[in-house]
């Protein structure tokens, strides 16, 4: 394997793992998202993943080169004004937004892991005020290893979950989820999916390309990123299709296919999923606090976006999964949506000025 190659693995593993977080993991978002519409789902994670192959292509390639030869100029316009523009306020705020709910659902996953863990509250709070502790020290701090933990923990996913898929389909146990009728919002979902996601990792996406020099890199590092959020999307909904009937609206739904089948391995896969919980907050709060340009003190931004992420995780990892993450996506497609025929409203009145 080329130096290349390894480098534009290792961006791809460590982008992924940022956005693999507790509702990849549990699985929760990937039945929000994709399999409750059934075995239709699966093809629908395929177009999730040409998605974020195309949107992290045209991130990626936009912010190497300033130049870049895209087609529709319009178009690069768009992503330029979107994603790339420091100053552009709006953006700032639809970032911060998603950052911070997506760190709240992190925080009340850990909340279910530890009950899952003690009966006792006194524990259950306790180990959120440890949770709470360690990431204001880690987020606090200039050193960074989350990205190279990133990169294990998706790896590490992606091998578990076949293993999981294969023990499954051994057994000749099945428990089919019957999914909902085709409608026009399973059609929307994976739209809907992606863009939430894609916007959540553009300042890593920004800090990544520093390294990538050429064409051929921003190429093989995007479809590395599409083709690893397509395998794990469509393995883990495949298992949720095949085993997951019972527990469709389990919190945890992986967790407890896994737990009926063996011990051992819901050991294993419990420990993987905290460890991406823990990450992703990390993650997410570091993103929070990136947009709050203006406060000068980290330790105290650290704080206010820790303790905002705590007070709204109280919602539940269900209601916010299932509930306001849809709307996160609406959100974020709109605001691309709207920037696009802004620009072109702008390139028509050009034209007309023009003849």
């Amino acid at each position: 394997m080329s130096r290349n190659v390894k480098k534009c693995f290792g961006i791809s593993v460590s982008v992924c793992g940022g956005i693999v977080g507790a509702g990849f993991a549990s699985g929760r978002e990937v039945v929000a998202f994709f399999a409750r519409f059934g075995f239709l789902s699966l093809l629908f994670c395929a177009v999730a993943g040409a998605c974020f192959y195309f949107f992290s292509y045209i991130i990626l390639i936009t912010h190497l080169n300033k130049n870049c030869k895209i087609n529709n100029k319009m178009f690069k316009n768009t992503v330029k004004t979107a994603f790339l523009a420091d100053d552009n306020m709006i953006f700032t705020c639809i970032l911060f937004l998603c950052e911070l709910i997506i760190c709240s659902a992190m925080f009340a996953a850990e909340g279910v892991l530890f009950k899952l863990l003690f009966e006792s509250k006194v524990f259950i709070w306790t180990g959120l005020f440890l949770i709470f502790i360690f990431a204001f020290t880690i987020v606090s701090s200039e050193r960074n290893l989350v990205h190279f933990v990133n990169a294990v923990l998706t790896c590490s996913l992606l091998f578990f979950i076949s293993l999981i898929l294969f023990a499954g389909i051994s057994s000749f146990k099945f428990d089919l989820l019957k999914g909902y009728k085709f409608s026009c919002v399973s059609l929307v979902m994976p739209i809907l999916y992606v863009g939430m996601n894609i916007l959540t990792v553009v300042p890593l996406l920004k800090e990544e390309s520093e390294v990538l020099h050429s064409k051929r890199d921003v190429i093989l590092t995007s479809m590395l990123i599409g083709l690893i959020i397509f395998s794990i999307l469509f393995v883990v909904c495949l298992i949720i299709l095949l085993f997951g009937g019972a527990n469709i609206k389990s919190e945890m739904i992986l967790l407890e296919i896994i737990k009926e089948r063996s011990l051992v391995l819901y050991g294993i896969y419990f420990f993987i999923i905290f460890l991406s919980v823990f990450t992703t907050l990390i993650t997410t709060a570091r993103g929070s606090i990136k947009c709050l340009v203006k406060c000068k003190n980290k330790y105290m931004s650290t704080f206010v976006v820790l303790i905002m992420a705590f007070l709204i995780s109280n919602y539940g990892f269900l209601g916010i999964v299932d509930q306001v993450y849809p709307i996160l996506g609406i959100v974020c497609v709109g605001y691309f949506l709207l920037l696009f025929l802004k620009n072109k409203s702008i390139k028509t009145a050009k034209m007309a000025k023009f003849k």
